[in-house]
C-alpha cells in the first residue's frame, strides 16, 4: 500500500503539462511492476459534464481535447514501462441524470452527437495514438441497453471502428461468473469462438508485456528502494505545485507578508493527515497535515 502519491487526475488536468503527465505515467508503471502489479486502472477518459457529479475529481476536466492529449501521455508512460493501461469508463459514463452516482448510473440523457464529439473522442485518440491495452466497460446503459453487454459498444465501436486490440474488464464481476458462462456455452447461447476470442485478447496483452517470461518480482529489496523514492516524490511535489489554481487574490494578500508572526489554521483538516489517503491511492504512505506543512 505504499507508493508515490500524485494529485488527483483533475489536478493533473489543471497543470496543462503533457510531459509531466507522461512522467507520472512512467513512475506509476515502474512502481506498479515493482510491487507485482501488471495493470493500472488509468487514465480515466470520462469528460466532466456536470460539476455536481460525485467523481469529478477523477477526470482531467470538461474539455475532450485536453482529456485526449493527457490521456495519450499517461497511457504511453504506463505502457512504455511494462504495465498495461486500462482506461475508464467506456462509454457515456460521466453524464448521469442530475449528476447522480451510486445505483443511479442509468439512462444518460445525451445526444448521439455529444456522445461522438465529446465522450468518445478521448477514447478514440488514446486507442489509435497510444495503443491502449485495456478498457473498463462502464456500468450504465445507453438508450436502454447496458453498455457492458452491448456488442454495439464493445465490438462495433470499440474494436471495429476504433481498432482496439486489448482486453475489456468490468467492475468486480462475481467470482462464480465462470459457472454461468459454461452453462451459456453448453446451451449454445454464447459461441465458444466468442470465449476464445476474448481469451486471445488477454493472452496477447500478457505476451506483449512479457509476463510469460518474467511474471514475478525478482528483487523485493530493489522494489522497496524504488517505490516512493526521493526522485519520485520530487515529481509529485512539482505536480502538486503546478496544479494549484488561484481564483482570487483580493488586496494582494498573497504572497503572505513575512512580517506576520502568526497565521490562523482553522478547520477539521488542519491537523488531519487522512486527506492524502484516497480510496484509489496509496493508503500507507506517510503524509503531513496542513499545519505541519506550514
Amino acid at each position: 500500500y505504499k507508493a508515490t502519491g500524485f494529485p488527483t487526475q483533475l489536478n493533473m488536468g489543471m497543470t496543462w503539462n503533457r510531459a509531466l503527465v507522461h512522467q507520472m505515467g512512467c513512475i506509476t508503471a515502474k512502481e506498479a511492476r515493482a510491487l507485482g502489479y501488471t495493470n493500472v486502472y488509468a487514465p480515466i477518459l470520462d469528460v466532466a459534464r456536470d460539476q455536481r457529479w460525485g467523481r469529478l475529481e477523477e477526470v482531467y476536466g470538461e474539455d475532450p481535447y485536453l482529456t485526449a492529449r493527457l490521456g495519450v501521455e499517461m497511457t504511453r508512460g504506463i505502457q512504455e514501462n511494462g504495465a498495461a493501461a486500462t482506461a475508464k469508463h467506456f462509454a457515456v459514463y460521466s453524464a448521469n441524470k442530475g449528476a447522480r452516482e451510486g445505483l443511479a448510473r442509468t439512462d444518460p440523457q445525451v445526444s448521439p452527437r455529444e456522445v461522438r464529439d465529446v465522450l468518445l473522442y478521448p477514447f478514440e485518440k488514446v486507442i489509435k495514438e497510444a495503443g491502449l491495452m485495456g478498457v473498463m466497460s462502464s456500468y450504465n446503459d445507453y438508450d436502454g441497453i447496458p453498455v457492458s453487454g452491448s456488442s454495439y459498444w464493445l465490438i462495433e465501436i470499440l474494436r471495429n471502428r476504433f481498432g482496439f486490440k486489448g482486453y475489456v474488464v468490468t467492475f468486480r464481476p462475481p467470482d462464480n461468473i465462470i459457472i454461468y458462462l459454461r452453462e451459456l456455452v453448453k446451451e449454445n447461447r454464447i459461441p465458444i469462438d466468442t470465449i476464445n476470442s476474448r481469451v486471445k485478447d488477454i493472452l496477447s496483452v500478457k505476451f506483449r508485456l512479457g509476463l510469460f517470461d518474467e511474471p514475478y518480482v525478482k528483487d523485493a529489496k530493489k522494489s522497496a528502494e524504488l517505490v516512493n523514492n526521493t526522485k519520485h516524490q520530487e515529481v509529485a511535489l512539482q505536480a502538486s505545485r503546478e496544479s494549484i489554481v488561484l481564483l482570487k487574490n483580493n488586496g494582494n494578500i498573497l504572497p503572505l507578508d513575512k512580517s506576520n508572526k502568526k497565521i490562523a489554521v482553522i478547520g477539521p483538516n488542519a491537523t488531519n493527515v487522512g486527506y492524502a489517503h484516497a480510496h484509489y491511492g496509496p493508503l500507507m504512505s506517510e503524509s503531513v497535515s496542513i499545519l505541519q506543512g506550514i
